[in-house]
Parts: C-alpha cells; sequence; structure tokens
C-alpha cells in the first residue's frame, strides 16, 4: 500500500483534491458570514479600489487581491467563495509536493484525506476570510523551503540568490496575508541558524527585505503609513482587553495563563474536533498533544531535515497564535490553517522511526492507518448527516438569508431596506457597520461599545456625530440560542439619549416582530410637530427602552392632552415602577402625572391621596397647588390653605 501511495501520489492528490471540492459545494454557503472580519476583507478591497484607505489592519495580501474584483467588476458573492476553495485545493496539491521528497507516504496521504472530510476545512472553502489563501501561500513557502534543502548553488549565486529571493517573496505575501506569517520568517531563520547555514541566511534575509523595504516605502509615500502591517496591532494585541486600553498590559502570569488557556481550546479542543474526535477542550488531551508533539519533534530532529523545520514552524506558529490571542476570541480557523501539517508532521515523525521502507509501513503503519481510517469514517459520517439538500439548493440560488437566525435575517434586511431607501448623505449608526455595508451597499457608522455614561455625555456624542438614522437590532449575545441576551450597547446609549430628550426617535422602518430590527430617525426638533407625531415618536423611544421613565412621563402628559386617562394612568404606574425598589429617588413629576390621570378619570378621592402624599414629600409650589385644585374640585374649605401654602413656598430656594 506504501509502495502503491508512492507512486501515485498526483492521482491520489487529485482524487483527495476532487472529494474536498465536491464535499465543499455540498456544504457551499452563498451568504457573508455574520462574523465581521470576513466582510471585512471584501469592504476593505473596495476601499482600497476607491482610493479610500489601504487595508492594514487583518493583513493587506487578500483585500488587494479581491479589490478588481469587487471594485470595478462587482463579482458576485458565489464567485470570491469558490476561489477561497480553489485555493485550499492549491494547497493540497502543494503540501504533497513539500511532503513527497521528504517524508513517509503514508503520512501525507493521512494528513490530505483528513484535511478533505475535515467539516470545519469545508465551511471554510466558502467564506471570503484569508485563511484559504495562507495555507496556499504557506504550502508554496513549505514547498520551497524543501527545494532549498537540495540546492547546491551558492546562495549569492544568480541560481542561489534567485531561489532565495521566490522564498522571500513567499515570506513577505505570508506575513502580508496574515500577521502571524512574520512566524515563517523566526522559523526559517532557526532553521538555518541551527543548521549553520549562514551565508543561507543571509541570503534569505536579504531577500525579504528586498520586498519588504519597497512596500514599506510605498505605504508611507502613497498612503501616509509606514511600518510593518502587525504594528498597530501588537500592542493592543498584550493587552487584557483588546478593545479597552484602561484595561492596562497583560502582565507576566496574565500571559502564561493566556497561552494556557489558548492551548487547552485549540489543541484540547479544536484540534481533535477536525479529526470528529472529541467536542469540548480538555486539558488532559492538550496535553496529551503538547507531549506528543515534542516527542516528535525529538524523533525527527536527525532523521529528516522536512520534518525538524516543520516541527520548529509549528512551534513558533502555534506559540505566536496562543500568545497574542485573547482567550474569548476562540477561533477554529486561527488553528485549522496548520491541521494538514500537524497531521503530515506527527505521523512523519512516528513513521520515520518505526516506519518500513519501500512497501513496508513498519510498526507504526497499522496504528497511524488504523487511526486515519477510522478518523475519516467519523468525519464522513457526521458529514453526511449534515448534509440539506434544501440548504444546498437555496446557496446554489444564492440566497443571501437562507439560514439565518432572525436576528439576523431582520438585522440584514433592514440594512438592505437603508441601503435602498435612505438618502446617500444620511448618517447611519449601527452596531455591525461592516455586515450592514454588505446587504445596504452604502456607509454605516460603526458603534460598538457604549460612548457615554451621562444623559448628557451620550446625547452630545451623537450630536457629535452627526447621526441622522440609526438601525438598531436585537442580535443575539449566543447565536444559536434565543436567551434573551442580546447585544445592547445602542440600546443603552440611546435609553440614555432618551433622558435627554424623550421625543428623540422616530421609527421609519421595521422587519420582523420576534428579534426584530428597526430603522429609527434622529429628531433634531424636541417637542415639536403636532400631538401624533410627538406621540409617535415617545412610542419609537419606548421600543428602544420600555423602561425610561422619561419616556412614558411624557407620553402620560400626551394621553392626558389628548383625554385618554385610562391609557395616562397606565404610563404613570409604568414609569412609578421603576422606582419601587428604591422609592425615595422618585421624581416628583411622575406622582404629579399619576394625579392628574386619576383627576381626569374623575377618580377625586385617589388623586387626592396622590397629591397629598406629594405635599408630605416634596413641598413644592406646584404640588400643594394640584393639592389644592383637587381640594377645590371636591369642595373642601382646605383648598383656600393649600393654595395660600403653595404660594408662600413660590420664590423659595
Amino acid at each position: 500500500m506504501v509502495a502503491w501511495i508512492g507512486a501515485h501520489s498526483v492521482l491520489l492528490t487529485v482524487g483527495t483534491m476532487g472529494l474536498y471540492g465536491l464535499l465543499a459545494l455540498l456544504f457551499f454557503d452563498a451568504k457573508v458570514s455574520i462574523g465581521g472580519d470576513d466582510s471585512w476583507y471584501i469592504l476593505a478591497a473596495r476601499d482600497f479600489w476607491s482610493g479610500v484607505a489601504f487595508p492594514s489592519w487583518h493583513g493587506a495580501l487578500y483585500p488587494l487581491l479581491l479589490s478588481p474584483l469587487v471594485g470595478p467588476m462587482h463579482t458576485p458573492m458565489f464567485i470570491l467563495k469558490l476561489l477561497s476553495i480553489l485555493m485550499v485545493v492549491g494547497s493540497m496539491w502543494f503540501t504533497m509536493r513539500a511532503f513527497r521528497e521528504g517524508a513517509h507516504p503514508l503520512a501525507w496521504a493521512s494528513a490530505l484525506v483528513l484535511m478533505a472530510v475535515c467539516h470545519s476545512a469545508l465551511v471554510l472553502g466558502s467564506t471570503t476570510y484569508s485563511e484559504p489563501l495562507f495555507m496556499l501561500l504557506q504550502a508554496l513557502l513549505l514547498w520551497r523551503v524543501v527545494r532549498l534543502m537540495g540546492m547546491s548553488a551558492a546562495p549569492f549565486s544568480r541560481e542561489g540568490f534567485g531561489q532565495h529571493l521566490v522564498l522571500g517573496l513567499l515570506t513577505f505575501l505570508l506575513a502580508l496575508t496574515r500577521n502571524v506569517g512574520w512566524g515563517a520568517l523566526v522559523a526559517i531563520v532557526l532553521h538555518l541558524a541551527l543548521s549553520r547555514r549562514f551565508r543561507e541566511l543571509g541570503a534569505y534575509l536579504l531577500s525579504v527585505a528586498v520586498f519588504q523595504i519597497p512596500f514599506t516605502v510605498y505605504k508611507r509615500v502613497v498612503w501616509d503609513g509606514g511600518g510593518l502591517s502587525f504594528a498597530g496591532q501588537m500592542q493592543r494585541a498584550l493587552q487584557v482587553d483588546f478593545y479597552n486600553a484602561g484595561a492596562g498590559q497583560e502582565d507576566f502570569m496574565g500571559m502564561v495563563q493566556r497561552v494556557l488557556v489558548n492551548t487547552q481550546n485549540y489543541l484540547g479542543g479544536h484540534l481533535l474536533n477536525f479529526t470528529g474526535f472529541g467536542s469540548h477542550p480538555h486539558w488532559f488531551a492538550a496535553l496529551l498533544i503538547v507531549a506528543l508533539g515534542l516527542c516528535c519533534l525529538v524523533l525527527a530532529w536527525r532523521r529528516s531535515p522536512l520534518l525538524r523545520f516543520v516541527g520548529l514552524y509549528l512551534l513558533v506558529m502555534l506559540g505566536v497564535t496562543f500568545l497574542t490571542q485573547q482567550v474569548m476570541w476562540n477561533q477554529e480557523r486561527l488553528v485549522l490553517v496548520y491541521y494538514p501539517l500537524i497531521v503530515a508532521f506527527v505521523f512523519g515523525a512516528l513513521l520515520s522511526r518505526w516506519g518500513g521502507e519501500g512497501g513496508d509501513a513498519g510498526p507504526a503503519g497499522l496504528p497511524v492507518l488504523a487511526f486515519a481510517a477510522l478518523a475519516v469514517l467519523v468525519s464522513l459520517a457526521r458529514n453526511v448527516g449534515r448534509i440539506s439538500a434544501e440548504d444546498f439548493y437555496a446557496n446554489m440560488r444564492g440566497d443571501q438569508y437562507h439560514g439565518l437566525t432572525p436576528d439576523w435575517e431582520n438585522y440584514l434586511r433592514a440594512s438592505e431596506w437603508a441601503g435602498a431607501n435612505l438618502p446617500d448623505s444620511a448618517v447611519v449608526a449601527c452596531r455591525k457597520p461592516n455586515n450592514s455595508r454588505i446587504y445596504g451597499r452604502r456607509p454605516f457608522l460603526g458603534v460598538f461599545k457604549l460612548p457615554a455614561e451621562e444623559p448628557e455625555a451620550a446625547k452630545a456624542f451623537l450630536d457629535s456625530m452627526k447621526v441622522d438614522y440609526i438601525l438598531l437590532g436585537h442580535l443575539r449575545k449566543y447565536t444559536q440560542a434565543n436567551t434573551g441576551e442580546f447585544l445592547n450597547a445602542l440600546h443603552v446609549w440611546l435609553d440614555l439619549c432618551l433622558y435627554r430628550q424623550p421625543d428623540l426617535l422616530e421609527l421609519v422602518h421595521r422587519e420582523g416582530k420576534a428579534e426584530a430590527a428597526w430603522v429609527l430617525r434622529v429628531n433634531r426638533e424636541p417637542m415639536g410637530g403636532s400631538l401624533q407625531q410627538l406621540r409617535n415618536r415617545l412610542l419609537a423611544g419606548l421600543l428602544v427602552s420600555p423602561t425610561n421613565y422619561e419616556v412614558l412621563h411624557k407620553l402620560t402628559m400626551v394621553s392626558l392632552e389628548e383625554r385618554e386617562p385610562e391609557e395616562a394612568l397606565m404610563y404613570a404606574d409604568r414609569a412609578l415602577a421603576q422606582f419601587k425598589d428604591y422609592p425615595q429617588d422618585t421624581p416628583y413629576p411622575l406622582y404629579e402625572a399619576k394625579g392628574m390621570a386619576y383627576f381626569a378619570k374623575g377618580e377625586f378621592d385617589r388623586a387626592l391621596k396622590v397629591f397629598e402624599y406629594a405635599t408630605r414629600r416634596y413641598n413644592t409650589p406646584h404640588a400643594w397647588h394640584n393639592y389644592g385644585v383637587c381640594l377645590s374640585r371636591m369642595g373642601s374649605p382646605k383648598a383656600q390653605e393649600a393654595f395660600a401654602r403653595a404660594k408662600a413656598l413660590e420664590g423659595q430656594p
């Protein structure tokens, strides 16, 4: 069998690539992922083509490649995602080319087949993340490293330096795709230094500089930004909270804790899931995998230069990933790109020690083959169980909403409506601007966290950003479960603004009933318009914040003016209910409004009790005046005494 694999490596690889392509199409997803990074690459490509900005934040190469497709050509999402599948397929070909000459055939063949049936890899193929491109460049880089290992030409000869230029270009492109790609430079430097190939090391570093220096100059001159692409992220990556600089930098023990937890999540969790085994992260599994990896590095150190380099490469790349990634991100794609290399490295190291030669698999062959076969069968069984004809046909039609949870479907449909119906000059604030921009085909202002904690400052932020409309959804905190918790930063922000101006918002569009999304217009004329317009704006505020007592109070007064005392009483009771746990903080106007509602209903005795309580509690001219009016309406002689008390309190501080 081993001999057959070696003799038919091309046929086996092409068949494996075909298997992956077929399964990837069965799981194809035509819509943009709800993860913000997925849409970021497309939008960054558009911005680059339009001359708006250079895509530095997540890695520039993928947006640069997409820019002619999404800029002038408006290539359909379907085609962009097919490119991702082709990139993964291409990475499989060059992985075979890299391992074919320097590792046991059973090792790289198992790695390719396991990759082809890995559900996470199949899903990755229908995304617009940069990982498929990273995998392709990574496989190309590994292939070139292998070619250099067997090169006899002097490093600074025309042929030798030409080979190093290719490797330098691939390193540069890998780092330009994802910032972690600079780890490849570290791995290659370590490999050459430990091999005492210092002239080759110098040629390699010079080759990388040949591409990096002009690129840095280009960014500085054309885009007013120099330096490496990861420079802006590194400092934030080492913060306790990536999104909050005020939390400070992570200390030594914090970094140790981060590395340990990431090791558990990625190796003891995601890596096992790729094989079809395991579901939740396990410390014991992570420890076994780390120990196995280190043992394999020792086994391969003198037996295989290729496996030694792959081991160093994985050690550096996984180390950088676990060190720089916030624990809360926990994204499987960050380690998925190394999955075929991990399998090929571990199996290759074991087979280099206990494998046979020629057609013999050796003592390690049967366990390796058994594990690979079992993992393939488990993965295939799970994949077959996940195939849905309905999903397949919907995705082949390019349905951009099929399969979304109601919260996201409503939010994205509202985004599309906003793009089609709102003025191009309007500033529309929302929580997920990248996703909204993809569906709405217009700019959106992202508000990701609470901009202020006081009503006046919150309203000032809204005014300073010149917000005209707000797209407000109920995006779940936990995507697949409607627990009632949702991303509420915008809701809290608007709640604060409503205390400053209760009639701030006007509902112009609604999508869905449960987990609805709303498009709200910002009203710049406080208390303006007709009574019905005022009511509509207040009701819009109540949609956003059902417990806002300022909005409830204003609705009470509007209902009284419209001679709806029953409704007024309902709103007044809801407003007062917000202070049931701390009644001492209840504002006087809420009691006044409730008394007026009773008075309008003709229930003067109840109104009197409310007004009497207000005089004892607040002792203000308004309280005594209302008390007097109620006494007068009931024919009580105490009315004049109440009016006199009100007059006496006027002018007092």
